[in-house]
């Protein structure tokens, strides 16, 4: 959770080094979201890459 958000619409999603990055889903403040950790086929598909 990250506090102290304004009350809003957001997107969100997870990027980490050697994983693909998640789908973008909608959120917002005090909801609890679950993502699934997707490793990378290749080196090139990784968030890494991805700017």
């Amino acid at each position: 959770m990250i506090p102290q958000l304004p009350k809003a619409a957001y997107k969100v999603w997870v990027r980490s080094y050697g994983l693909v990055d998640s789908p973008k889903v909608d959120a917002r403040p005090g909801q609890s979201l679950q993502f699934k950790a997707v490793p990378a086929p290749v080196k090139r598909a990784t968030a890494s890459a991805r700017t």
